[in-house]
Order: C-alpha cells, then structure tokens, then sequence
C-alpha cells in the first residue's frame, strides 16, 4: 500500500494498493489473481469518509465436475463446468466498491465504524453481493488493539449474518529502529 497525499483542505488522502494471490496451498486458485485498489478519504468534522474499489486481473475458474463417464470406467474424468465456483475462487471478485464512515472517540482510546460494500464474484454469471456491517476498535494499550465486528448479506437468498474478532499486537525491533544503538 502506498500513500499518495496527506490530507488536505482542499484534497482528500489518496492511496493505491496491489495484492497477488498465488496458487500456493490446497485452499488457493489453480492461477494467479492481481488486484489493484484505490482509496479515498476526507475528514469532516463530525466524522470520517472513505470510498475505496478494488478490480482484480485475470480469468475466471473453469471448475472441474466429476464426468458420468468416470463410474462406468472408474477412472476420474473431470469436465469443465461454468455455472460453478472453483475451490480457492469463491472470495476471488472481479471488482469491489464500498464505502465507510468512521467516528473517532480518542480520549476513550476507540473507533465506531459502519459500511456497505459491492462485489462482483470473478466468476461473471454469478450475481453482485452486497453486504452491510458496523464495528468497534479499541486501542487497550500503546501497542494492543481489540476489534469487533459484524455485518449482514443483503442481496442473497441466505442473508447470512457474519462476525469478527480481532486482536493487534505492535512491536519493533530495536536494531531495526532509526538511531538505536547510538
């Protein structure tokens, strides 16, 4: 990730990030995916704004489904299968848009967040999701945060419900700090 700016009254923060998702593990994509996102943020007085997309490069999975001509012969024969996701693509989308609003609270060392996000999954015949959540971070010490959060499928047949937890611990390595030793 890269910052652009620094905020400023007449121009709002920017930044650029770029992820890679490789076939490494059981759980990956049988091809590499590169995604490019782009970040807004402006600061007003009662909260804070940020817009974000994100467009991911590469084919969409042909999933492989065991052939009918495999039992007769007993010999696995996989055929591609368009109307399905491949193991490793299904939180892969082909593009991501969202935006969020955040509260700062600092003298209770907290952050109030809530925001509302679309993605189109890689594979194109599948339809746009669109999720809601809300969330809370707490700095408990210099160098330990606690998050919570939750959100809400809007568009899907499910409507599932999904929750996070999260904890961060920061640390440095003194030899790697600026002027240590001195």
């Amino acid at each position: 990730m890269h910052n652009l700016n620094v905020e400023t009254r007449s121009l709002p923060a920017l930044g650029l990030r770029a992820d890679v998702l490789a076939p490494v593990g059981t759980l990956a994509p049988e091809q590499t995916y590169v995604s490019v996102t782009g970040m807004i943020t402006r600061t007003f007085p009662a909260m804070r704004v940020h817009l974000n997309g994100q467009y991911t490069i590469g084919a969409a999975p042909l999933p492989l489904v065991l052939s009918p001509s495999s039992v007769a012969t007993r010999q696995p024969v996989f055929t591609p299968r368009a109307d399905d996701a491949a193991i490793g693509t299904a939180e892969v989308s082909r593009w991501l848009t969202g935006i969020a609003v955040d509260k700062t609270f600092p003298l209770r060392s907290m952050l109030l967040i809530a925001d509302v996000f679309a993605r189109q999954p890689i594979v194109a015949s599948e339809d746009v999701e669109v999720t809601a959540g809300a969330g809370i971070r707490l700095q408990v010490s210099p160098s330990v945060a606690l998050d919570f959060g939750g959100g809400h499928a809007l568009n899907r047949d499910e409507r599932e419900w999904h929750v996070t937890f999260g904890l961060a611990y920061a640390f440095a390595l003194r030899g790697l700090m600026p002027g240590a030793g001195r």
